[in-house]
């Protein structure tokens, strides 16, 4: 058995005398007219190649130029440019390797670039209350200091107002409590209760809305008059966001900070139709 090593010098000499005999001849078929000049395309193309595939692989005792020839129809297509070639052809390597990245890659390319159309829902999306399935938070969400809340609303208002509301749910501690015991709060911009959802201004900033009507709503609540009797009165409020709170009795409640209209009155041609100010310009 004889074995043969090809060298350097070899596969140089291949190169520039071997290779070049035959395109000599080709050239000479073309100029007579005996082949057509597409004829030298694809043997540059090919040919070439064997030298370097012979370094890296050895000597091959068979070899198919088909897969070869796809890869080059597969650059060629991408390969427009006729001036700074080697710009064109550093581009194109590197989308062609950006393209197979994201191929392989385990997420979907399309729908996260997909930024018009609406985005799926998930368990992180939403946070449901545990006693109660038609009750949710929605996002957006985000994490507040009580005294950085949004909008420049005060700690002690937030606080007042939270306390104002834990009194009528029998829970009395005072304003001071409240403050050394909550220092963050999980701001949320929705709300969702038995197929209705509540907007806020903070999801409206988040989403960049300018119209405001999506967060007024008309509501009832009672008080205490100067009579100390007990009366029902309309107002109008603007919810600000949403956040989740648990009673001192241990009770989760998921809770709204609604701004409420500096006056309220009614139409002098209907009484149903409520008159406000606006607390905002």
């Amino acid at each position: 058995m004889v074995f043969y090593q090809l060298s350097k010098r070899i596969l140089a000499n291949f190169s520039i005398r071997n290779l070049k005999v035959w395109f000599d001849f080709l050239k000479q078929e073309i100029d007579a007219h005996h082949i057509i000049p597409n004829v030298m395309r694809p043997n540059q193309q090919l040919l070439f190649h064997v030298p370097y595939m012979i370094r890296s692989m050895g000597v091959l005792p068979a070899y198919s130029a088909s897969s070869m020839e796809r890869s080059i129809q597969f650059y060629k297509r991408r390969l427009r440019s006729r001036t700074h070639v080697d710009e064109n052809i550093a581009n194109v390597l590197m989308r062609t390797s950006i393209d197979t990245h994201i191929s392989r890659s385990n997420w979907d390319m399309e729908k996260k670039l997909d930024l018009l159309g609406p985005k799926g829902y998930t368990d992180n999306t939403y946070y449901t209350h545990p006693q109660d399935t038609d009750l949710q938070l929605w996002t957006p969400k985000s994490v507040y200091y009580t005294r950085q809340l949004p909008y420049d609303v005060s700690s002690s208002a937030f606080f007042s107002a939270l306390g104002n509301y834990c009194s009528r749910e029998h829970c009395s501690f005072t304003q001071d409590y409240y403050q050394d015991a909550i220092s963050t709060i999980d701001v949320y911009g929705r709300a969702w209760y038995s197929t209705i959802t509540f907007k806020s201004r903070f999801y409206q900033d988040h989403i960049q809305q300018s119209k405001r009507n999506d967060t007024f709503f008309k509501f009832v609540a009672s008080h205490i008059n100067k009579q100390n009797k007990s009366e029902i009165n309309w107002y109008v409020g603007a919810v600000l966001f949403f956040f989740d709170y648990v009673l001192p009795n241990g009770s989760l409640k998921f809770l709204m900070l609604v701004e409420l209209a500096k006056t309220h009155s009614v139409a002098s041609y209907d009484n149903t139709i409520p008159v406000i100010t606006l607390s905002r310009s």
